[in-house]
């Protein structure tokens, strides 16, 4: 496995982690996931393209999925939780998740423009 195909299967277990969980429509919870994550992949890596970033649109793509991971722990420690569990709790690892995940690609996407150019972005 190439290191390049790891966040696509970074991806693809979110993905398939939120469809397991709900019983009703698994299809489009996977689909839905799938698309928005690459969607916006794209979308940010195209406005650090045009904002004159200095990385290759699929390098920062591969670097932009490893931002899943913590989403990805978030999903699989709340499927093993049960599900009786206080929402506060399920809503503050969720929270953890989202906020690990998205400094990780501020971060990221922050070290590839300009200084002059950061307050567009």
């Amino acid at each position: 496995m190439c290191i390049r195909d790891r966040p696509l299967i970074l991806c693809l277990f979110l993905a398939m982690i939120l469809s397991f969980q709900d019983k009703t429509q698994p299809e489009s919870i996977f689909g839905t996931i799938f698309v928005i994550i690459w969607a916006g992949a794209f979308i940010v890596t195209m406005n650090a393209k045009l904002l004159g970033g200095s990385t290759s649109f699929f390098q920062s793509v591969c670097v932009l999925g490893y931002c899943v991971f913590p989403l990805d722990l978030a999903a699989l420690t709340l499927w093993f939780l049960p599900r009786d569990t206080p929402f506060l709790i399920r809503l503050a690892i969720v929270g953890l998740g989202f906020a690990w995940s998205t400094m990780s690609s501020v971060a990221f996407m922050g070290a590839l423009v300009t200084d002059e150019k950061k307050v567009l972005g």
